[in-house]
């Protein structure tokens, strides 16, 4: 019987599949059970591949988690909620939340992607996707060891030094005035493509480093740390 679980966003990608790796040769991955998701398990060759590499007794499955899409996210976290709360699913002891979204080309001055619920993709995706997840989700944690890593990215900074290109104009600096300009996509009428695509990205970063804060200090007031 395992301990708990490892949930892994993204794990079909780069970073993703390095994730579940690193935890197939940790000492972990015999006593938790490993939830990967992807948007497509059937394409999931990355993981696929890594998942091969897994130890003797591990127990794992791949699940379909589409962010691009809030039904199914809610769909995804009331399965794992009632798998939980029956005893067939053991509480999640980390969730990792990897899985992003970045669109950043010579055509992207304007935004080019959009989800389905009217989200552009960046937005959608790397912050409003896991602010949902992870409210949805928190039932089935570990109440007394879970655990939440947010995936960031430098970019969220205008002031770091290896953003330069993105941030160079003064008047890209504030990156974040409301939540539904960011949400509709910002479109730029100077510079390049790369750059505009690497600001939105940025701003989606920056949200969910501000959740990160929000909820820190929802636990500390909580319980009094």
């Amino acid at each position: 019987m395992a301990k708990g679980s490892v949930l892994i966003t993204g794990a079909n990608g780069g970073l993703g599949s390095a994730f579940v790796s690193q935890f197939l040769k940790s000492p972990y991955a015999k006593d938790y059970r490993g939830i990967y998701t992807v948007r497509n398990p059937t394409t999931a060759t990355g993981l696929q591949a890594v998942a091969k590499q897994a130890p003797e007794g591990h127990a794992f499955e791949t699940l379909a988690l589409d962010l691009s899409s809030l039904e199914k996210i809610r769909a995804t976290a009331k399965d794992i909620n009632a798998r939980v709360a029956n005893g067939t699913l053991e509480p999640i002891r980390a969730l990792v939340l990897n899985a992003a979204f970045q669109e950043a080309n010579g055509e992207s001055l304007v935004p080019k992607t959009y989800t389905n619920d009217g989200y552009e993709a960046a937005f959608a995706i790397n912050y409003l996707a896991n602010f949902l997840f992870v409210l949805l989700i928190l039932q089935s944690m570990d109440k007394e060891h879970g655990r939440i890593v947010m995936i960031s990215s430098g970019t969220h900074d205008a002031y770091n030094p290896r953003n330069m290109n993105n941030f160079k104009d003064e008047k890209y600096k504030i990156m974040y005035t409301d939540t539904e300009s960011l949400s509709k996509g910002i479109s730029y009428t100077d510079g390049g493509g790369f750059d505009a695509g690497m600001r939105r990205y940025g701003a989606s970063k920056l949200l969910m480093v501000m959740f990160m804060c929000v909820y820190l200090l929802h636990v500390v007031f909580r319980y009094n740390l």
